[in-house]
Protein backbone atom coordinates (compact mmCIF):
# COMPACT_ATOMS: atom_id res chain seq x y z
CA UNK A 1 0.00 0.00 0.00
CA UNK A 2 1.28 3.34 -1.01
CA UNK A 3 2.37 5.73 2.08
CA UNK A 4 0.04 8.78 2.73
CA UNK A 5 1.30 12.12 1.42
CA UNK A 6 -0.45 15.47 2.62
CA UNK A 7 -0.69 17.71 0.35
CA UNK A 8 -2.46 21.33 -0.86
CA UNK A 9 -2.27 23.83 -3.45
CA UNK A 10 -2.26 27.54 -3.90
CA UNK A 11 -2.82 29.45 -7.29
CA UNK A 12 -0.71 32.80 -7.51
CA UNK A 13 -1.44 35.97 -9.64
CA UNK A 14 2.17 34.87 -11.89
CA UNK A 15 4.37 32.53 -12.71
CA UNK A 16 6.92 30.96 -10.31
CA UNK A 17 10.61 30.60 -11.21
CA UNK A 18 12.09 29.71 -7.48
CA UNK A 19 10.94 28.88 -4.06
CA UNK A 20 13.03 27.86 -0.93
CA UNK A 21 11.80 27.08 2.54
CA UNK A 22 12.84 29.30 5.40
CA UNK A 23 15.48 26.80 6.70
CA UNK A 24 14.10 27.56 10.78
CA UNK A 25 10.75 26.76 9.81
CA UNK A 26 9.04 24.69 7.74
CA UNK A 27 5.46 26.75 8.04
CA UNK A 28 7.51 29.57 5.92
CA UNK A 29 7.91 29.05 2.03
CA UNK A 30 9.35 31.69 -0.06
CA UNK A 31 8.07 31.60 -3.81
CA UNK A 32 9.25 34.25 -6.31
CA UNK A 33 8.42 34.76 -10.00
CA UNK A 34 6.39 37.25 -12.70
CA UNK A 35 6.00 37.90 -16.24
CA UNK A 36 9.61 40.04 -16.66
CA UNK A 37 9.88 43.75 -17.97
CA UNK A 38 7.20 45.33 -19.67
CA UNK A 39 4.34 42.48 -19.67
CA UNK A 40 1.17 43.96 -19.57
CA UNK A 41 -0.93 42.65 -16.81
CA UNK A 42 1.31 40.26 -15.17
CA UNK A 43 3.76 41.41 -12.17
CA UNK A 44 6.64 40.28 -10.91
CA UNK A 45 6.69 39.19 -6.96
CA UNK A 46 8.04 37.46 -3.95
CA UNK A 47 5.95 36.17 -1.66
CA UNK A 48 5.92 34.42 1.60
CA UNK A 49 3.54 31.48 1.80
CA UNK A 50 2.46 29.57 5.04
CA UNK A 51 2.68 25.89 4.97
CA UNK A 52 2.22 24.89 8.51
CA UNK A 53 -1.28 23.48 7.78
CA UNK A 54 -1.07 20.10 5.95
CA UNK A 55 -4.34 20.72 4.26
CA UNK A 56 -3.86 24.60 3.52
CA UNK A 57 -1.96 26.95 1.86
CA UNK A 58 -2.19 30.81 2.47
CA UNK A 59 0.03 34.18 1.29
CA UNK A 60 0.94 35.55 4.19
CA UNK A 61 2.79 38.35 2.61
CA UNK A 62 3.55 39.62 -0.69
CA UNK A 63 6.00 42.15 -1.97
CA UNK A 64 5.37 43.20 -5.43
CA UNK A 65 8.31 44.43 -7.34
CA UNK A 66 8.85 46.78 -10.49
CA UNK A 67 7.01 45.79 -14.04
CA UNK A 68 10.16 48.30 -15.49
CA UNK A 69 12.73 45.00 -14.40
CA UNK A 70 13.03 41.66 -15.34
CA UNK A 71 11.19 38.27 -12.86
CA UNK A 72 12.26 36.85 -9.91
CA UNK A 73 14.16 33.92 -11.39
CA UNK A 74 16.37 32.52 -8.57
CA UNK A 75 16.29 32.80 -4.78
CA UNK A 76 17.40 32.07 -1.55
CA UNK A 77 16.34 32.24 2.51
CA UNK A 78 19.39 33.62 4.28
CA UNK A 79 18.58 34.48 7.86
CA UNK A 80 21.72 36.19 9.69
CA UNK A 81 22.76 35.24 13.22
CA UNK A 82 21.15 37.88 14.43
CA UNK A 83 17.61 37.78 13.26
CA UNK A 84 14.39 37.18 15.02
CA UNK A 85 12.48 33.71 14.73
CA UNK A 86 9.68 35.58 12.87
CA UNK A 87 12.52 37.81 10.35
CA UNK A 88 14.99 37.10 7.88
CA UNK A 89 16.83 37.94 4.51
CA UNK A 90 16.01 36.58 0.77
CA UNK A 91 18.00 37.07 -1.84
CA UNK A 92 17.02 36.68 -5.41
CA UNK A 93 18.21 37.18 -8.90
CA UNK A 94 16.43 39.73 -11.01
CA UNK A 95 17.73 41.81 -13.78
CA UNK A 96 17.57 45.53 -14.24
CA UNK A 97 15.95 46.91 -17.04
CA UNK A 98 17.21 46.66 -20.92
CA UNK A 99 17.81 50.60 -20.74
CA UNK A 100 20.21 49.79 -17.68
CA UNK A 101 21.91 46.59 -18.85
CA UNK A 102 22.48 48.65 -22.14
CA UNK A 103 24.60 50.92 -19.97
CA UNK A 104 26.55 48.23 -18.34
CA UNK A 105 24.27 48.48 -15.44
CA UNK A 106 22.62 45.09 -14.17
CA UNK A 107 22.41 45.00 -10.54
CA UNK A 108 21.20 41.64 -11.10
CA UNK A 109 21.52 40.80 -7.06
CA UNK A 110 18.99 41.81 -4.97
CA UNK A 111 18.43 41.75 -1.13
CA UNK A 112 15.12 41.92 0.81
CA UNK A 113 14.04 41.49 4.33
CA UNK A 114 10.26 39.60 5.02
CA UNK A 115 9.11 40.40 8.22
CA UNK A 116 6.46 37.80 8.90
CA UNK A 117 3.07 38.24 10.65
CA UNK A 118 2.93 36.90 14.16
CA UNK A 119 -0.21 36.56 16.29
CA UNK A 120 0.54 37.44 19.67
CA UNK A 121 -1.46 36.40 22.80
CA UNK A 122 -2.33 37.55 25.81
CA UNK A 123 -4.29 36.83 29.08
CA UNK A 124 -7.07 39.07 30.72
CA UNK A 125 -9.29 39.11 34.04
CA UNK A 126 -12.70 40.00 33.71
CA UNK A 127 -14.09 40.74 37.43
CA UNK A 128 -17.27 39.76 38.47
CA UNK A 129 -20.33 41.73 39.69
CA UNK A 130 -20.06 44.03 42.68
CA UNK A 131 -15.74 42.87 42.68
CA UNK A 132 -17.09 39.31 43.75
CA UNK A 133 -13.57 37.88 43.05
CA UNK A 134 -15.13 34.32 42.86
CA UNK A 135 -16.59 35.13 39.37
CA UNK A 136 -13.54 36.49 37.89
CA UNK A 137 -12.90 35.25 34.34
CA UNK A 138 -9.87 35.15 32.32
CA UNK A 139 -10.30 35.99 28.45
CA UNK A 140 -7.59 35.08 26.14
CA UNK A 141 -6.92 37.84 23.57
CA UNK A 142 -5.44 37.52 20.32
CA UNK A 143 -3.64 40.38 18.41
CA UNK A 144 -2.41 39.94 14.67
CA UNK A 145 0.92 42.53 13.93
CA UNK A 146 0.95 42.81 10.20
CA UNK A 147 3.94 41.13 7.98
CA UNK A 148 6.54 43.69 6.51
CA UNK A 149 8.92 43.79 3.41
CA UNK A 150 12.02 46.07 3.21
CA UNK A 151 14.53 46.36 0.12
CA UNK A 152 18.22 46.32 0.99
CA UNK A 153 20.49 46.16 -1.34
CA UNK A 154 21.31 45.62 -5.22
CA UNK A 155 24.38 45.06 -6.26
CA UNK A 156 26.37 43.53 -9.59
CA UNK A 157 28.42 40.86 -8.64
CA UNK A 158 29.21 39.02 -12.34
CA UNK A 159 31.70 40.47 -14.83
CA UNK A 160 30.36 39.48 -17.72
CA UNK A 161 29.64 42.28 -20.20
CA UNK A 162 25.94 44.02 -19.62
CA UNK A 163 25.96 45.78 -22.60
CA UNK A 164 23.88 46.07 -25.94
CA UNK A 165 26.20 42.65 -26.64
CA UNK A 166 25.20 41.19 -23.49
CA UNK A 167 22.41 39.00 -24.94
CA UNK A 168 19.86 37.37 -22.26
CA UNK A 169 22.40 36.36 -19.51
CA UNK A 170 20.30 36.16 -16.18
CA UNK A 171 21.52 35.13 -12.70
CA UNK A 172 20.23 31.23 -13.21
CA UNK A 173 21.45 29.65 -9.84
CA UNK A 174 21.63 30.77 -6.43
CA UNK A 175 22.58 28.25 -3.77
CA UNK A 176 23.17 28.31 -0.40
CA UNK A 177 25.57 26.13 1.98
CA UNK A 178 23.84 24.54 4.08
CA UNK A 179 22.28 26.42 7.41
CA UNK A 180 23.14 24.55 10.89
CA UNK A 181 21.00 25.17 14.21
CA UNK A 182 22.96 27.22 16.81
CA UNK A 183 24.41 24.40 19.32
CA UNK A 184 22.40 26.37 21.84
CA UNK A 185 18.78 27.35 21.85
CA UNK A 186 18.98 31.28 21.77
CA UNK A 187 22.66 31.70 20.91
CA UNK A 188 22.66 33.44 17.81
CA UNK A 189 26.93 33.81 17.55
CA UNK A 190 27.09 30.27 17.13
CA UNK A 191 25.93 29.35 13.76
CA UNK A 192 27.86 28.39 11.10
CA UNK A 193 29.07 31.08 8.51
CA UNK A 194 27.74 30.25 5.21
CA UNK A 195 28.87 30.59 1.76
CA UNK A 196 26.58 31.25 -1.20
CA UNK A 197 27.46 30.83 -5.24
CA UNK A 198 25.62 32.02 -8.36
CA UNK A 199 25.92 31.10 -11.72
CA UNK A 200 25.09 32.61 -15.20
CA UNK A 201 22.52 31.81 -17.93
CA UNK A 202 22.51 32.42 -21.66
CA UNK A 203 25.70 33.73 -21.12
CA UNK A 204 28.22 33.72 -23.78
CA UNK A 205 30.87 32.62 -21.33
CA UNK A 206 29.22 31.47 -18.34
CA UNK A 207 30.35 32.28 -14.62
CA UNK A 208 30.20 31.52 -11.00
CA UNK A 209 30.82 33.53 -8.21
CA UNK A 210 31.35 32.55 -4.67
CA UNK A 211 30.35 35.12 -2.09
CA UNK A 212 29.83 35.16 1.99
CA UNK A 213 26.25 35.49 2.63
CA UNK A 214 25.60 38.63 4.20
CA UNK A 215 22.73 40.79 4.93
CA UNK A 216 23.63 43.14 1.71
CA UNK A 217 25.89 41.21 -0.28
CA UNK A 218 28.11 43.40 -2.99
CA UNK A 219 31.29 42.58 -4.20
CA UNK A 220 33.37 43.26 -1.28
CA UNK A 221 32.20 39.80 -0.15
CA UNK A 222 33.47 37.85 -3.14
CA UNK A 223 35.44 35.23 -2.21
CA UNK A 224 35.86 33.55 -5.43
CA UNK A 225 35.34 33.40 -9.06
CA UNK A 226 35.47 30.77 -11.85
CA UNK A 227 35.13 31.65 -15.65
CA UNK A 228 34.21 28.49 -17.75
CA UNK A 229 34.65 28.64 -21.46
CA UNK A 230 33.08 29.88 -24.70
CA UNK A 231 29.19 28.86 -24.51
CA UNK A 232 29.73 26.72 -21.23
CA UNK A 233 27.40 27.05 -18.48
CA UNK A 234 27.21 25.69 -15.18
CA UNK A 235 23.63 23.53 -14.35
CA UNK A 236 23.98 23.25 -10.44
CA UNK A 237 25.75 23.82 -8.14
CA UNK A 238 25.90 22.64 -4.53
CA UNK A 239 27.80 22.64 -0.64
CA UNK A 240 29.10 20.25 1.56
CA UNK A 241 30.32 21.47 5.47
CA UNK A 242 33.56 20.19 6.11
CA UNK A 243 33.36 21.20 9.77
CA UNK A 244 32.23 17.94 10.84
CA UNK A 245 33.57 15.64 8.26
CA UNK A 246 35.97 12.76 9.74
CA UNK A 247 38.66 13.00 6.90
CA UNK A 248 39.62 16.70 8.08
CA UNK A 249 42.76 16.68 10.60
CA UNK A 250 41.91 20.32 11.25
CA UNK A 251 39.49 22.73 12.10
CA UNK A 252 37.44 22.80 8.89
CA UNK A 253 34.82 25.34 10.24
CA UNK A 254 33.50 27.77 7.60
CA UNK A 255 35.37 25.84 4.87
CA UNK A 256 33.05 23.88 2.39
CA UNK A 257 33.04 21.63 -0.57
CA UNK A 258 31.57 22.47 -3.67
CA UNK A 259 30.51 20.80 -6.52
CA UNK A 260 29.33 21.94 -9.90
CA UNK A 261 28.37 20.42 -13.60
CA UNK A 262 28.23 21.75 -16.88
CA UNK A 263 26.20 19.53 -17.87
CA UNK A 264 28.95 16.62 -19.27
CA UNK A 265 31.90 16.75 -16.06
CA UNK A 266 31.22 17.29 -12.87
CA UNK A 267 33.89 19.88 -10.69
CA UNK A 268 34.71 19.67 -7.25
CA UNK A 269 36.71 22.12 -4.65
CA UNK A 270 37.17 23.74 -1.72
CA UNK A 271 35.94 27.31 -0.65
CA UNK A 272 36.45 28.97 2.91
CA UNK A 273 34.37 31.60 3.97
CA UNK A 274 37.13 33.84 5.33
CA UNK A 275 38.63 34.13 2.08
CA UNK A 276 38.47 37.63 0.24
CA UNK A 277 39.34 37.33 -3.19
CA UNK A 278 38.65 37.37 -7.34
CA UNK A 279 40.76 34.59 -7.86
CA UNK A 280 39.40 31.21 -9.02
CA UNK A 281 39.08 28.20 -6.54
CA UNK A 282 41.08 25.35 -7.20
CA UNK A 283 38.99 22.72 -8.59
CA UNK A 284 39.27 19.97 -10.55
CA UNK A 285 37.44 16.93 -12.48
CA UNK A 286 36.18 14.10 -10.68
CA UNK A 287 34.42 12.57 -13.57
CA UNK A 288 33.17 13.04 -17.35
CA UNK A 289 30.23 11.05 -18.93
CA UNK A 290 31.36 8.79 -21.66
CA UNK A 291 30.68 8.61 -24.76
CA UNK A 292 28.40 6.44 -26.45
CA UNK A 293 28.73 3.94 -28.91
CA UNK A 294 26.54 6.44 -31.38
CA UNK A 295 28.71 9.72 -30.38
CA UNK A 296 26.04 11.29 -27.95
CA UNK A 297 26.00 11.23 -24.37
CA UNK A 298 23.62 11.86 -21.11
CA UNK A 299 23.98 15.78 -19.86
CA UNK A 300 23.31 15.65 -15.92
CA UNK A 301 20.18 18.10 -14.74
CA UNK A 302 20.97 18.99 -11.20
CA UNK A 303 23.88 17.46 -8.51
CA UNK A 304 23.40 17.35 -4.71
CA UNK A 305 25.69 16.15 -1.87
CA UNK A 306 24.36 13.29 0.21
CA UNK A 307 27.51 13.97 2.50
CA UNK A 308 31.20 15.97 2.54
CA UNK A 309 32.40 12.59 0.00
CA UNK A 310 29.30 10.97 -1.92
CA UNK A 311 27.11 13.55 -4.75
CA UNK A 312 23.96 12.62 -6.15
CA UNK A 313 23.08 13.81 -9.86
CA UNK A 314 20.26 13.33 -12.05
CA UNK A 315 21.13 12.57 -15.57
CA UNK A 316 19.18 12.99 -18.62
CA UNK A 317 19.67 10.27 -21.70
CA UNK A 318 20.17 11.78 -25.08
CA UNK A 319 16.85 12.53 -27.64
CA UNK A 320 14.52 12.93 -24.21
CA UNK A 321 14.56 8.81 -23.79
CA UNK A 322 14.54 8.95 -20.05
CA UNK A 323 16.18 9.80 -17.01
CA UNK A 324 18.64 8.33 -14.12
CA UNK A 325 19.64 9.31 -10.74
CA UNK A 326 23.49 8.50 -10.38
CA UNK A 327 25.50 8.56 -6.75
CA UNK A 328 28.75 9.02 -6.92
CA UNK A 329 31.74 8.65 -4.44
CA UNK A 330 34.67 11.35 -4.75
CA UNK A 331 38.09 9.85 -4.49
CA UNK A 332 40.32 10.72 -1.68
CA UNK A 333 43.36 11.38 -3.64
CA UNK A 334 43.87 14.43 -6.12
CA UNK A 335 45.15 11.98 -9.23
CA UNK A 336 41.58 9.40 -8.96
CA UNK A 337 38.37 9.87 -10.62
CA UNK A 338 35.00 9.49 -8.77
CA UNK A 339 33.26 5.99 -8.74
CA UNK A 340 29.46 5.10 -9.59
CA UNK A 341 28.40 3.62 -6.62
CA UNK A 342 24.58 3.33 -7.65
CA UNK A 343 22.25 3.99 -10.54
CA UNK A 344 18.24 4.48 -10.29
CA UNK A 345 16.08 4.98 -13.36
CA UNK A 346 13.21 7.32 -13.15
CA UNK A 347 9.81 5.09 -14.46
CA UNK A 348 9.29 5.37 -18.30
CA UNK A 349 6.87 7.99 -18.29
CA UNK A 350 9.49 10.53 -17.58
CA UNK A 351 11.38 11.56 -20.56
CA UNK A 352 13.44 14.41 -19.07
CA UNK A 353 14.18 14.84 -15.23
CA UNK A 354 13.66 18.85 -14.54
CA UNK A 355 14.21 18.96 -10.54
CA UNK A 356 15.99 17.16 -7.70
CA UNK A 357 16.56 17.89 -3.93
CA UNK A 358 17.66 15.84 -0.82
CA UNK A 359 16.69 16.05 2.70
CA UNK A 360 19.22 14.39 5.28
CA UNK A 361 17.54 12.78 8.37
CA UNK A 362 20.38 13.12 10.50
CA UNK A 363 23.00 10.51 11.44
CA UNK A 364 22.27 8.21 15.07
CA UNK A 365 24.73 8.15 17.57
CA UNK A 366 26.28 5.38 15.50
CA UNK A 367 27.01 6.96 12.07
CA UNK A 368 23.93 5.75 10.53
CA UNK A 369 22.05 8.03 8.05
CA UNK A 370 19.15 8.38 5.47
CA UNK A 371 18.37 11.01 2.93
CA UNK A 372 15.09 11.49 1.17
CA UNK A 373 15.74 12.21 -2.63
CA UNK A 374 12.64 14.06 -4.69
CA UNK A 375 12.73 14.39 -8.31
CA UNK A 376 10.74 16.10 -10.73
CA UNK A 377 9.82 15.05 -14.05
CA UNK A 378 8.70 15.63 -17.78
CA UNK A 379 5.41 13.68 -16.95
CA UNK A 380 4.65 16.46 -14.42
CA UNK A 381 5.25 13.79 -11.72
CA UNK A 382 7.58 13.54 -8.58
CA UNK A 383 9.20 10.35 -7.34
CA UNK A 384 10.29 10.44 -3.60
CA UNK A 385 13.20 7.95 -2.83
CA UNK A 386 15.09 6.89 0.31
CA UNK A 387 19.04 5.86 0.50
CA UNK A 388 20.65 4.40 3.88
CA UNK A 389 24.04 4.59 4.50
CA UNK A 390 26.19 2.92 7.17
CA UNK A 391 29.71 2.79 7.89
CA UNK A 392 30.21 -0.24 7.17
CA UNK A 393 28.22 -1.06 4.79
CA UNK A 394 28.20 2.24 2.59
CA UNK A 395 25.57 3.04 0.53
CA UNK A 396 22.66 0.60 -0.02
CA UNK A 397 20.18 0.52 -3.21
CA UNK A 398 18.23 3.79 -3.84
CA UNK A 399 14.86 2.44 -2.63
CA UNK A 400 11.55 3.76 -4.21
CA UNK A 401 9.30 5.40 -1.28
CA UNK A 402 6.21 6.60 -3.54
CA UNK A 403 5.47 9.01 -6.80
CA UNK A 404 2.91 12.00 -6.68
CA UNK A 405 1.40 12.43 -10.04
CA UNK A 406 -0.29 14.99 -11.90
CA UNK A 407 0.89 17.37 -9.42
CA UNK A 408 0.76 20.46 -11.84
CA UNK A 409 -0.93 20.89 -15.03
CA UNK A 410 2.73 22.36 -16.63
CA UNK A 411 6.25 21.44 -16.46
CA UNK A 412 7.58 22.45 -13.20
CA UNK A 413 9.71 24.81 -12.45
CA UNK A 414 11.01 24.47 -8.99
CA UNK A 415 11.40 21.68 -6.66
CA UNK A 416 12.91 22.09 -3.23
CA UNK A 417 12.74 20.47 0.53
CA UNK A 418 12.14 21.95 3.67
CA UNK A 419 14.74 21.16 6.60
CA UNK A 420 15.06 18.41 8.93
CA UNK A 421 15.61 19.46 12.22
CA UNK A 422 16.80 16.63 14.51
CA UNK A 423 15.77 15.16 16.90
CA UNK A 424 12.39 16.47 18.23
CA UNK A 425 10.26 13.64 17.34
CA UNK A 426 7.42 15.82 16.24
CA UNK A 427 9.47 17.85 13.09
CA UNK A 428 9.11 16.36 9.96
CA UNK A 429 10.23 17.74 6.42
CA UNK A 430 7.89 19.38 3.65
CA UNK A 431 8.40 19.07 -0.43
CA UNK A 432 7.39 22.15 -2.22
CA UNK A 433 7.22 22.04 -6.30
CA UNK A 434 6.62 25.48 -8.48
CA UNK A 435 5.48 25.77 -12.43
CA UNK A 436 6.20 28.51 -14.33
Amino acid sequence: MAPTVHSAKITLSCPLFSAEFDPRNNGRLFVGGGGGEGRSGVGNKISLLDTSRRDEITEALELSLSRDEDSVTSLAAAPQAGDDEHSLVVLAGINSSVAEQKKNNNQHMRSFRFDAPQKIRSTSTEVGDEGDETENKEQQKEEVIPGKTESLSRASLFRFKSGADAGDCYQRVLRLSPWRKPKTDGDKSSSEPRIGAITTGLAKSGEIVFFSVTESPTESDVIGRIRLGANEEAEDVDFASLEFDPDQTTDARGRFRVAYTNGIDVMVGEVSSSTRSNAAPDVRCVYTIPLSSSGSRPKFRAVRFLSPTAILLLQNAPNRSGSELVLLKLPKTKDAQASVLRRRKLPRTVKIGLGLDVCALGTNPVGQQQTIIAASGSDNSINLWTVEYGPNRGYENIKSYTTLRDVHPFSMTKLCFSTFIAPRPSHHSRCASAKG
